[in-house]
């Protein structure tokens, strides 16, 4: 599960700590502003995989994809899910609200652990978990005053 872990911490990185509120409107509004907040996902994704991007990550009896293949499915898939957000917002005229929020994030990390290798141990680098934590908690408790000014 070691790269499950690192595949949360880089989607929670790329999708709360690097998309300020000005690139969360960007990509609502602009084509260029969706690439380049799905475009930091990969890259971010490929930095904290990079030990085991050769390895291969998933395996049937037909298909095996190694992490490179899947981290780029992982952003296409981002990309897919963020342009039904955005269109369903601005077609229904429904708010961007807390439910939408949980949605997406649902079907990002559903999608993460679909294209994570499957390993019977939970265990993660020990460095993970808390700059999971860290990301998690300075979005929800700092962030918002740092962005909105207050």
């Amino acid at each position: 599960m070691t790269i499950f872990w690192r595949l949360v911490l880089a989607h929670f990185i790329a999708d709360f700590t690097l998309q300020t509120n000005k690139i969360a409107t960007w990509k609502r509004e602009s084509r260029i502003g969706m690439l380049i907040h799905i475009l930091t996902h990969p890259l971010v994704t490929y930095a904290m995989t990079w030990p085991f991007l050769s390895l291969p990550w998933v395996q049937t009896h037909w298909i095996q994809l190694n992490g490179w293949v899947c981290v780029a499915l992982l952003a296409i898939f981002h990309w897919l899910e963020d342009e039904w957000r955005v269109w369903s917002i601005r077609e229904t005229g429904s708010p961007d609200s807390t439910g939408f929020f949980l949605w997406d994030q649902v079907v990002h990390l559903t999608m993460i652990l679909a294209f994570s290798p499957t390993l019977s141990s939970l265990k993660s680098d020990p460095w993970v978990l808390p700059v999971l934590c860290v990301v998690l908690i300075s979005h929800f408790c700092v962030g918002p005053c740092l962005f909105h000014g207050e």
